[in-house]
Formats: structure tokens, C-alpha cells, sequence
């Protein structure tokens, strides 16, 4: 709200709804919260089969199921962010 001189001895206030904006910041940070947390969930099961990868002896068999299963996460992410 702005206050202004207007005239003599007269004042013009103006005024803006912000209701929108605000509406729309909160849509927005909820948009970006969410999305973290839906990212966040596969990323940390694609580290963890990395690091499996990394650190155990796997058979042929554990191999191919871990890397199924990477896939499976990419893909989920990928859903995620609108990406084919």
C-alpha cells in the first residue's frame, strides 16, 4: 500500500492484491518440494546399487538384476521429469 501526496491537502492511496502471486509462490514451492522428494527416492536406490556394484562381487545373475533394477529407477526419474 503507497500512500502519495494528490492535490492539496489531499492523498491517493494505492493499493495491489497480491493474492495471486502469493498463490502462485506457494504453488511453486510446493511444485519444487515435491518433486524433491519424488527424485530423491530413486536416486538414493541408484546410488546404493553403484555402490554395490562397486564394492561386492556379483555373479552374472545379481549383475543383471541390479542393472534391471537401475534401469527401473532411471526410468522412474525420468517419468518424473517429463523425459522419455
Amino acid at each position: 500500500m503507497l500512500l502519495r501526496p494528490y492535490g492539496e491537502g489531499q492523498r491517493l492511496m494505492l493499493t495491489q492484491d497480491v493474492t495471486e502471486r502469493e498463490r502462485a509462490d506457494a504453488m511453486r514451492r510446493d511444485f519444487v518440494a515435491n518433486v524433491s522428494h519424488e527424485i530423491r527416492t530413486p536416486l538414493t536406490v541408484l546410488a546404493g546399487f553403484v555402490e554395490t556394484m562397486v564394492s561386492l562381487p556379483l555373479s552374472d545373475e545379481e549383475r543383471r538384476r541390479v542393472l534391471s533394477l537401475m534401469g527401473q529407477q532411471t526410468q522412474r526419474m525420468q517419468a518424473l521429469v517429463g523425459t522419455s
